[in-house]
């Protein structure tokens, strides 16, 4: 049939949410627990967020940027975000910024101490710090 049909109250399709059914909230909020298939996903504010308890999750926020989590102490720590300008930004677990990569083609690296950067070795394909050159070279053997 055509026409509108409206519901008052929360809509429960097949036992509802948590019977693997599909529960549609007065607020708006749609849960299931089965997969959610769209030709198009648009968000108009806020942002889409994995629901996964477990490491890693994506966050894709506001058209700005795209975030890779890992579960950290129980929280949820960035690893590395993607911008809509072309920066991308590596951190480890902790927070700390390991390196950045820039749309003007620069990479950013996080300062190191002279040990630390003695340390560095690569290998076949590897771009690295070589010391005698006092400069991050393409590493071959």
């Amino acid at each position: 049939t055509s026409g509108n049909t409206e519901i008052d109250g929360t809509l429960k399709i097949g036992g509802g949410y948590g019977d693997t059914g599909l529960t549609i909230y007065t607020d708006g909020e749609i849960k299931s627990n089965a997969v959610a298939t769209f030709e198009d996903l648009k968000v108009i504010s806020g942002s889409v967020k994995t629901g996964s308890s477990t490491s890693p999750k994506v966050k894709i926020d506001d058209d700005t940027k795209i975030v890779l989590t890992v579960e950290k102490g129980g929280s949820d720590k960035e690893v590395l975000s993607v911008e809509k300008d072309g920066k991308a930004t590596f951190k480890d677990e902790d927070g700390d910024t390991k390196f950045e990569i820039k749309d003007t083609g620069t990479v950013k690296y996080k300062s190191k101490t002279t040990t630390e950067l003695n340390a560095i070795t690569g290998t076949t394909g590897e771009i690295a710090y070589n010391q005698t050159k006092n400069a991050f070279v393409f590493w071959k053997d």
